[in-house]
């Protein structure tokens, strides 16, 4: 992944070439838009991310995924319905694999 992403971005990380890169800017456009309208719901500060990875690190039995605002339930919520936190797949992983 890594050389891939490397030989379609210059310098500053910027996608200059590419199949990915017609996805991308129409991904970063919305995003600046929504930025520049006051709609950013869909993202957290730094300092907001930060305080949950310390609560989840604290955790004894942190769940495998968190979704940490009502943006993300809102997207995420048919794909892992049936596991939320993920624990359920990782309990078949460690069953099966471990």
């Amino acid at each position: 992944m890594n050389n891939a992403v490397a030989k379609t971005s210059n310098d500053k990380g910027e996608m200059v070439t590419g199949a990915y890169k017609p996805i991308f800017d129409t991904f970063l456009q919305g995003a600046q838009d929504r930025a520049a309208n006051g709609d950013a719901t869909a993202y957290q500060t730094p300092e907001q991310v930060a305080a949950i990875i310390l609560d989840l690190a604290k955790e004894e039995n942190p769940p495998l995924r968190k979704r940490i605002s009502d943006w993300a339930e809102q997207l995420c919520h048919l794909k892992t319905k049936a596991d939320p936190t993920g624990n359920k797949l990782l309990q078949e992983v460690k069953a099966q694999f471990l």
